[in-house]
């Protein structure tokens, strides 16, 4: 890889040691920091990116949230600067275990794992939450895993780049002049699969569109599948706005799912805001429940990941769409058509 940054000295004091990722607004690399010798991880704006004043507003609304974040489930910040050519650049800490899309890569999780990750990646949203800050884009990718260590999994939720600030009932953002933006209005943001219905249409959003995500993550780890399926983004947007997910017991027969469990899920998934969950805290309270009810579950790494099964053949239909779509294919996608009420009725209190 020819990448003039690898083997040189980021703020004189850490030196890129390889490039593990990279994203729109940037590359992450592993550096090690000199002289204490702790491994970190740099995320560096990309050069082009430096004249673009929202995507600096957005890395720098990044740093400013993970900074005020405490919690031991969130991504730690350690430095924010920049290279000797002005480029942005923060240290965040490293983890080697890979994200949560990685643990997935054609497998599903026992209802043990998924229920461990989405307890961790709660309690990481419930104090951004309680601060009125709304995720947004909450993915399998912005989902960290430290070294699996015996029966446990330690989560860090990444990447606010997205992130809603509130401040007088306004999405804002701080541009690089340091001046107060407002996000701009019917402007989608986010990733199509993971996306609540007023996310992908560009509606208002508070903490509820993130529990939508964590439905959707859950609904992957459990059943191996994305409870939607869709070629492009607006069909993806359409299914979320309009189609049934599938019951996970016909997406993953041998999954075994505690009825409420099931319940939970698709209360998460409901299309308005109103009919989920009201609070992370309340989904907190379940995801506790049910993880004593089950004696804290397995206890082998090795029995978290399961192979999936290859997703059912689902029929295709023509649906007429207003404007300038006109008619596209989408999948044609069931409710479940039993009752999934147990445990509904007080998560809506």
């Amino acid at each position: 890889m020819n990448d003039p940054l690898l083997g040189h000295f980021v703020a004189g004091r850490y030196q890129v040691l390889e490039r593990v990722g990279e994203g729109g607004m940037g590359f992450v690399y592993k550096a090690r920091q000199e002289p204490i010798g702790r491994l970190v991880a740099l995320k560096i704006l990309l050069p082009a990116k430096m004249g673009d004043e929202q995507t600096v507003a957005r890395f720098l609304n990044e740093a400013r949230i993970i900074s005020q974040l405490r919690h031991h489930n969130t991504v730690k910040l350690i430095d924010f600067g920049q290279l000797a050519d002005k480029r942005l650049f923060i240290a965040m800490e490293y983890l080697d275990g890979g994200t949560l899309a990685d643990l997935m890569e054609g497998r599903r999780l026992s209802q043990a794992g998924a229920l461990r990750i989405a307890r961790q990646i709660g309690k990481s949203l419930a104090e951004a939450h309680a601060l009125g800050i709304i995720h947004r884009d909450l993915k399998p990718e912005n989902v960290l895993l430290d070294e699996m260590h015996g029966e446990e999994i330690h989560v860090r939720v990444v990447d606010f780049g997205l992130a809603k600030v509130p401040m007088q009932g306004r999405d804002l953002e701080v541009s690089r002049f340091g001046r107060v933006m407002e996000t701009v209005p019917g402007v989608r943001l986010g990733t199509p699969a993971y996306m609540s219905p007023e996310q992908a249409f560009a509606r208002p959003v508070d903490g509820r569109s993130d529990l939508y995500s964590v439905g959707v993550l859950l609904y992957r780890m459990l059943s191996g599948h994305l409870p939607f399926d869709g070629d492009d983004t607006t069909g993806m947007a359409l299914a979320h706005l309009h189609d049934d997910p599938r019951p996970m017991a016909e997406m993953a027969p041998d999954a075994e799912v505690d009825p409420e469990l099931d319940a939970l899920v698709m209360a998460l998934l409901a299309k308005e805001p109103s009919h989920r969950p009201p609070s992370v805290d309340a989904v907190l309270q379940v995801v506790e429940r049910l993880i004593d009810r089950h004696g804290r579950l397995e206890a082998a790494t090795d029995a978290l990941v399961l192979p999936s099964a290859p997703r059912p053949a689902e029929d295709s239909v023509e649906v007429r769409l207003p404007g300038r779509f006109g008619v596209v294919q989408r999948t044609a996608l069931f409710a479940a058509g039993v009752a999934v009420g147990v445990g509904i009725s007080h998560l809506m209190r």
